[in-house]
């Protein structure tokens, strides 16, 4: 397992410079092994310039990570940090009191990160072939759904281009077609879900069902899953029938560690 792509990310993100490294794998008294990324954030607002905060990162046991996850995942815990939504418990004022600050002010920068660096990461893991299936499909639409959402912090930021949006925004039509959901015991009867397909979660649990688009009557699968963009928690989109192939869902990172001051602080670390 371990590390793909590149050994080192780094974002200008509003008044900070994030980047992360690879910094080995560590093996684990159960056998398995993780790898270890080092994150650093520093400040380049003219009041606060120089300042810098760091810590380790770690990937789950066993599963092949990506330089950009450990980025996404930094600026994904400064911005809910920023926003008093921390992932556990006791998050706001782990991080040093002028980074909890500057994420404040820059906190659509830092989601424009976290979009942009999933697509990066979605990518990376694509050409790697780590994993492919219903939910990693559904996920790198709904990180492209997620760039499109950011697209205006994403270009004014500078960490994007039209040319990615443009994908983007593809990726996010293909997915969402008019479809036709039957019902598993009677097709005669009033069908499951009818509608677009992004919108089947509001209406249907989690699970893969067979549809047919409404437009050339084209099999189709409908994804209802789990997404970290989605304010419900659900979301959904629809594939051609026989495509399973395609980019892996990305990790996410969830607290682990502690800072090199000596003060406890959730350390972003790698779950799925």
């Amino acid at each position: 397992m371990g590390l793909i792509g590149a050994r080192e990310s780094h974002a200008v993100t509003g008044d900070l410079h994030l980047w992360v490294r690879y910094d080995g794998e560590e093996t684990l008294p159960v056998g398995d092994a993780r790898t270890r990324f080092r994150w650093t954030a520093e400040s380049v607002d003219g009041n606060t310039r120089g300042w810098s905060a760091s810590g380790p990162m770690y990937g789950p046991p066993g599963t092949k990570v990506t330089s950009a996850d450990a980025l996404q995942a930094i600026a994904w815990s400064l911005a809910k940090a920023a926003e008093g939504e921390g992932p556990g418990v006791g998050m706001l004022g782990d991080y040093p009191d002028w980074l909890i600050e500057i994420a404040r002010r820059n906190v659509e920068e830092l989601h424009a990160t976290v979009a942009a660096t999933g697509s990066v990461a979605a990518a990376e893991r694509e050409t790697a072939n780590d994993l492919d299936g219903p939910e990693a499909d559904l996920l790198a639409v709904e990180v492209a759904r997620e760039v499109l959402r950011r697209a205006h912090d994403i270009l004014a930021a500078d960490i994007g281009r039209a040319e990615d949006i443009a994908v983007a925004h593809d990726v996010a039509e293909r997915a969402n077609p008019e479809v036709v959901i039957a019902h598993p015991d009677d097709p005669f009867d009033l069908p499951l879900y009818e509608g677009r397909a992004a919108e089947a979660h509001l209406r249907l649990g989690p699970g893969v069902y067979p549809a047919r688009d409404k437009q050339d009557v084209s099999e189709m699968v409908v994804v209802v899953g789990t997404s970290p963009f989605s304010d419900t928690g659900l979301a959904s989109a629809a594939f051609p029938a026989l495509s399973q192939a395609s980019p892996p869902r990305r990790a996410r990172f969830m607290p682990m560690g502690q800072s090199t001051n000596g003060a406890d602080r959730p350390d972003p670390g790698i779950d799925r």
